[in-house]
């Protein structure tokens, strides 16, 4: 990543769709998670205990994330409102936990895409 980010370990979990860097920008320790979760409910679930473990850290996290669930109580998915369920309540009690923030959330909705709309695309600590 150049001289703006340096790599000390790199950790691919839960069947390839959870990428974590642990890192320094500049002298700062930064910890880089990337998720894609499966729309399988039990994976899913096996997915965030593994990532409520990474975000035990005094790193600065930045994390971009797709779980396939929503993060607000009138959150959607295409064109279907959607209540939330297990998932997204854990989901939602995992980022209290570690403090994180909806970056691209908090945002307004961008129009032809989902950014915005009941997902955590981007948060950070």
């Amino acid at each position: 990543m150049g001289r703006h980010f340096t790599t000390n370990r790199v950790t691919k979990q839960v069947n390839g769709r959870v990428l974590v860097l642990d890192g320094l920008r500049s002298s700062d320790p930064v910890k880089l998670i990337n998720v894609y979760a499966t729309p399988e409910k039990s994976e899913r679930l096996e997915m965030l205990g593994m990532l409520r473990m990474q975000l035990v850290t005094a790193r600065t996290i930045l994390m971009g994330s797709d779980f396939n669930c929503t993060v607000e109580v009138d959150g959607r998915t295409g064109s279907e409102s959607v209540g939330m369920d297990v998932m997204s309540r854990l989901l939602v009690e995992m980022i209290g936990e570690a403090s994180l923030r909806n970056v691209i959330g908090s945002m307004q909705q961008i129009p032809g895409t989902s950014l915005g709309v009941g997902r955590m695309d981007l948060c950070v600590h």
